[in-house]
């Protein structure tokens, strides 16, 4: 493994992050979530979006990362954008509150909001987001910012963006792009684009949607990725909740279960993984210590009763994958 040799500092390049930022406001229930009825728990509001996660997570790890998002004119989308800059994500690339208002109206657009229910377990119930703010990632607004886009060694984008959005930015960029799903109903929009995308990360769900066609077992885990890599994807990044993830590139696959964790909070392991993966490509990490470290970024963040662990630090992370069963 070249884990020694890679996070010993520092990775050389910096990272774009292109998507969504918003607030969580997050409910535990104390006990087995009851449909229609006042249950009993645990609330709690954080900075989120998994383009925000993502950002955080690398500059957790001492990346150099720049966030492209919109944050809302509100109280909500100012504390987002301080609590950016507090964890060392640049941020001077995003649409300002300004740009972010409605030119139609005159009205402030809210800064984006994420409620969610988790059960008893800590895993996930229910959830509703409000993501106006980011339809004002356009492709113009992405013009604007070209100078930045291009002087990235990695691109990140989340499929928040606008399929608009994203079919400019997978077009335009001159860096590889890593591109998370987000979500069954958001995952289509990366499908134009697929052949401009080096990394697609997604759960079992969204690779059926990005492949055409319906995944149940691991089997048809397999036959999609292998759909998405003929399609010109260079690598697919799977995750498996429970099962663990399963990776593919043109060299080969990696299939890892998954560690023993006690769950402390589902809400952010996805966008960990993207961050472990994120931080793999840019150090040189070949298609298994990818999975192992993304793996261990995902474990952290489940472990947390934060949305991004702030156990994530290099030497941290380096002796876990090192120490990761395949």
């Amino acid at each position: 493994m070249r884990y020694a040799s890679a996070m010993g500092g520092t990775p050389h390049g910096r990272v774009v992050v292109v998507g969504g930022a918003n607030t969580d406001l997050v409910g535990v229930s104390d006990g087995p979530v009851v449909p229609r009825d006042s249950n009993p728990g645990a609330v709690r509001v954080s900075a989120g979006g998994v383009a925000r996660n993502i950002a955080e997570n690398l500059a957790r790890l001492r990346v150099e990362t720049h966030l492209v998002t919109a944050f809302g004119d509100d109280h909500n989308g100012r504390a987002l954008a301080d609590e950016c800059r507090t964890v060392g994500i640049d941020v001077g690339g995003s649409v300002s509150a300004d740009e972010a208002a409605d030119s139609s109206s005159g009205a402030a657009v809210p800064g984006s909001l994420y409620i969610a229910i988790m059960d008893e377990t800590g895993d996930l119930a229910l959830a509703l987001n409000d993501m106006r703010a980011i339809e004002r990632i356009t492709p113009r607004a992405l013009e604007q910012r070209r100078d930045l886009l291009d002087s990235a060694d990695l691109l990140v984008a989340d499929c928040n963006l606008s399929a608009d959005a994203l079919v400019w930015l997978a077009e335009q960029a001159t860096a590889p792009l890593i591109v998370d799903a987000v979500s069954v109903a958001k995952a289509p929009r990366a499908s134009a684009v697929l052949e401009s995308i080096h990394t697609v990360k997604a759960n079992a769900l969204e690779l059926g949607v990005l492949a055409g066609e319906e995944v149940r077992s691991d089997d048809d885990v397999i036959r999609a990725a292998a759909r998405l890599l003929e399609r010109g994807v260079s690598r697919v990044m799977v995750t498996l909740g429970d099962r663990g993830a399963y990776c593919a590139d043109s060299q080969g696959t990696v299939r890892l279960g998954a560690p023993s964790v006690h769950v402390e909070n589902a809400t952010g392991a996805g966008d960990a993984f993207t961050a472990g993966v994120a931080y793999a490509t840019l150090s040189g990490m070949d298609l298994e210590d990818t999975a192992r470290l993304a793996t261990v970024m995902a474990v952290l963040a489940l472990g947390s009763d934060k949305t991004v662990s702030e156990g994530v630090e290099p030497g941290v992370v380096e002796t876990m994958a090192e120490e990761l069963s395949v």
